[in-house]
This record gives C-alpha cells, structure tokens and sequence, in this order.
C-alpha cells in the first residue's frame, strides 16, 4: 500500500492521481523527491556515509544547494538535533545502532519539507522514551502543508493520530 501511495509501485488496476492528475503525467522520481517523505523500516542508508552525508542526500538529488551555511545544510543539522543526533552527525551510519538508524532515516525523510510523509513503523527500533519523542514529532508534522500516513502495529501511536484505519482481509477499514 505504501509503494502505492508513495509511487514506487503502479497499481495492477484501476488509476491513482495526484494533485489531480494521473501519475502517469509525472516524471516520478522527481515528484517523490520534491514531495514524498519515506520512512522505511529498513532505513536505506548508504552505510560509508556519515549522518549528514545521508540526510542531505534527498536535498542532493533535488539538486539544491547543499553546502556549509545553505538552507538546505542548515534544516539538515536542525533535524539531525531534533531527532537527538547531534553528537552523531559525522559519525558513518554502519557505526549506528538500529535506532540510530531509524531516527537518522526520520531527519532524511523530512529534510526536504515533503507535502506528504509516509511512515513504515517509524518507531521499531526505538526505546519507548525516544519512540514517545518521535511519536510526538511525526504528530506535529501533520499540518496544512505537510500529511503524515503511519503504518504501524502500534495501537497507542494509533490511537495519537486523527484518522485511523485498519487493513482488514485487503481492504481499508476506517
């Protein structure tokens, strides 16, 4: 479902527009970049790289400026403090614990300010303190500009969003 929404998968029937239009009327990759937030389970981070390395990179692809002291360096060392790894920053992502990881792969998913942030159970790997933490800071992404979608099995962080819905026997059940 995720792959749907997040226009890594075509759906085997039916259509999916966005911004109403037809998916098919997007360069796509470009679309995700500019306007979807991954959190995966498996984070996907290049591990030879350090925390900023990776966090920057959708801001990379973008093709924005992402030197020392531009906007888009400065939102990265904002996040990266946000999700408590500031002391980790330059540190290469195989040196990370699990959750480390995790809330590394949450600052690069938002580093780019995406229009909708899709989250595959953004709290795994995470103690209940820093799940509470993180819990809370994907809650107040959700605003006017910026829709959050969790997966997660997590009936308590389930129970924190606005809407909720259950995969039931392949349907959606709200």
């Amino acid at each position: 479902m995720l792959h749907l929404l997040g226009l890594l998968d075509a759906p085997s029937s039916g259509k999916l527009n966005f911004l109403g239009k037809p998916r098919e009327c997007y360069d796509l990759a470009r679309f995700r970049n500019e306007h979807i937030g991954f959190i995966f389970q498996n984070f996907y981070l290049l591990d030879d790289d350090s925390v900023l390395h990776n966090v920057l990179m959708p801001a990379s692809i973008a093709r924005k400026d992402t030197r020392k002291g531009s906007y888009a360096y400065e939102r990265a060392e904002y996040l990266i403090n946000l999700v408590g790894l500031s002391h980790k920053i330059y540190s290469r992502c195989s040196y990370l614990s699990g959750g480390e990881k995790q809330r590394t792969a949450i600052a690069r998913a938002l580093v780019n300010s995406p229009s909708i942030l899709l989250a595959d159970e953004p709290s795994g790997n995470l103690d209940f303190e820093t799940s509470e933490y993180i819990h809370n800071l994907l809650i107040s992404q959700a605003s006017d500009t910026c829709g959050v979608l969790i997966v997660t099995h997590n009936k308590q962080l389930a129970k924190q969003c606005s809407r909720e819905a259950i995969l039931q026997n392949g349907s959606l059940v709200f």
